[in-house]
């Protein structure tokens, strides 16, 4: 029950977070909103963002915990999101991969699948 609720608090903060984030960057304030993502996904990763996006999936799989993958797979999409916004595309797609490849999203994963 503890681990529930702290997964719980976890998955409540990093969207508090995106929340925070989308609000800045719709307010003009691009950095800071990217700022705002990027300590989430520390918080929830114990990594940088610039170290986090060096390592290979699996490697990233292994040191963050499986109860992690998908808050921060939904930071990462947020985070390139808001880079897509401001013409960043190159690092939105590398995010976006990464993310994809933590957790895939419903829409990725609906792709995935014959009609």
């Amino acid at each position: 029950m503890l681990k529930q609720d702290w997964l719980m608090r976890q998955i409540e903060q990093a969207f508090a977070a995106l929340a925070r984030a989308f609000g800045l960057a719709k307010a003009g304030q691009v950095d800071q909103a990217i700022e705002e993502v990027d300590g989430a996904i520390r918080a929830v990763s114990g990594m940088t963002v610039r170290d986090l996006l060096r390592l290979d999936t699996e490697t990233l799989r292994g040191l963050v915990s499986a109860d992690k993958h998908a808050p921060l797979a939904e930071l990462l999409r947020g985070r390139a999101t808001i880079l897509e916004s401001t013409g960043r595309l190159a690092a939105a797609r590398a995010t976006l991969a990464v993310a994809d490849e933590l957790a895939p999203s419903s829409a990725a994963r609906d792709a995935g699948r014959a009609p």
